[in-house]
């Protein structure tokens, strides 16, 4: 029975509230899913710690020493390690940093009692843990124990040093875990599925650039103008990026530019830096200048190709049906028109000319047109590795380029090469050494 300009009007505040609850309520499970995690952990390290120093070094103090020092050494240990526990969730609600908590406390009043609430509990919980620890340590017979043990803990909490300790065992916790997965997933796989690993995880997309060179000049946010600082504009357009515009800005690496079903400047292009090729697909005068009906292809992470597609995607640069990305392995087994591109790996030796060189010092792409993709060391696999990475001996680096300027680099690697003549894309067989082996190695 409302109006119709009284209905619009709840509409658009209704719709306007989802909006704004959907990022608060992501808040609150990333937050609440840290908190239980950390209150847990508290609660585990208090009775794991109390309970198996009693079970182990109990008897043997009891040798040596009173009851009341085997309890008092056995508490003080206790405390020491549920206090590290404290100090992270300690410090996780202090911190200045941008987090969970201080977002959600700026964002909106409401949200002050339930994270008050919670860091009370959290409190009560703490102190709970460290009074479990003085009663089963049994030195509890009088209440000065239990307040000198809440005392010592905050204490600990509080400090930085205990903090960055707890820092330094969860970061290479973390790191032996990790390491622990690659190593039994890599020994999962056969040789030619971790050749092939690379290739699957990379994404090749190609946007034909009509629209794009038409598209009206847009402002840029004040976030993506912090992302092409120093980047060159395109001529009389102040207001795009080359970069955004050709992808460079998200990540993405040119591999082929197309005209009239032909490839053009192939060994031009596989050997330009980054600064360099936007420099002349930008400039008019330039044979690399892209033109209306070029088709460019990317490479680069799926993280990267999606955002890429999604920048041209809101500047209606390309229908939602051509926003699509394949991966390295199927665009290189499918393309007809691909046959000298090669995607191969490499394992560094301890003779190697390249141990102790950054990616950046070394040029792969100037000196052989070889872009590195990926960078395997101490069993931790990252793509897409910074040009400051300084390599080691054992490190194995995938790289894809021109066959007839890679394969210098090829055959003196006796590198491991997908071998684009044949429809199955099958491996080339390594060169063999003098003494008739395959070593598959960069000596």
């Amino acid at each position: 029975m409302l109006p119709q300009t009284v209905l619009d009007s709840i509409d658009e505040r209704a719709q306007a509230k989802a909006k704004e609850s959907t990022p608060s309520s992501k808040l609150w499970m990333g937050y609440i899913k840290r908190w239980v995690v950390k209150v847990g952990l508290i609660a585990l390290a208090a009775i794991a710690s109390v309970e198996a120093l009693n079970a182990i070094a109990g008897p043997l103090l009891a040798r040596f020493a009173p009851d009341f020092v085997a309890g008092y050494a056995i508490a003080g240990i206790s405390i020491l390690v549920t206090s590290a526990f404290v100090s992270n969730l300690f410090h996780s609600v202090r911190s200045g940093r941008r987090n969970e908590f201080s977002v959600l406390w700026i964002k909106s009043r409401r949200n002050h009692l339930p994270l008050l609430a919670l860091a009370l509990l959290s409190t009560l919980v703490s102190v709970a843990a460290i009074v479990y620890i003085v009663h089963a340590s049994k030195i509890g017979h009088t209440v000065w124990p239990y307040l000198f043990a809440v005392l010592t803990s905050v204490l600990l909490a509080r400090s930085k040093a205990v903090h960055s300790f707890f820092l330094r065992i969860e970061t290479r916790f973390i790191r032996n875990l990790n390491e622990n997965i690659i190593a039994e997933r890599r020994e999962s796989l056969s040789d030619e599925e971790h050749v092939h690993w690379v290739e699957k995880h990379l994404y090749v997309t190609r946007i034909e650039t009509t629209r794009m060179l038409r598209a009206k000049p847009r402002p840029l946010s004040p976030e993506s103008m912090l992302k092409i600082v120093g980047q060159s504009a395109l001529p009389g357009e102040t207001e795009h990026s080359a970069g955004f515009l050709f992808g460079m800005a998200h990540g993405l690496d040119l591999i082929a530019i197309e005209r009239d079903g032909q490839r053009i400047a192939g060994d031009t292009l596989a050997r330009l830096s980054k600064p360099d090729l936007l420099r002349r697909i930008a400039d008019a005068e330039d044979p690399l200048c892209v033109r209306e009906g070029d088709v460019l292809t990317f490479v680069g992470t799926e993280d990267e190709v999606d955002s890429y597609l999604q920048h041209l995607l809101k500047d209606d640069v390309i229908d939602e049906d051509k926003a699509l990305g394949e991966s390295l392995e199927d665009y290189l087994s499918s393309s007809p028109s691909s046959p000298d591109i090669t995607c191969f790996s490499f394992v560094v030796e301890a003779k190697s000319a390249f141990v102790g060189r950054t990616i950046a010092n070394i040029d792969f792409k100037s000196a052989y047109g070889s872009l590195v993709v990926a960078i395997e060391h101490n069993l931790l696999l990252r793509m897409k590795p910074s040009h400051n990475t300084r390599l080691a001996a054992g490190d194995r680096i995938w790289l894809i380029g021109e066959s007839g300027l890679a394969s210098n680099l090829i055959d003196a690697a006796d590198a491991e090469v997908i071998d684009q003549g044949t429809p199955e894309g099958s491996l080339r067989e390594p060169a063999s050494s003098s003494d008739g082996t395959s070593t598959g190695h960069f000596a």
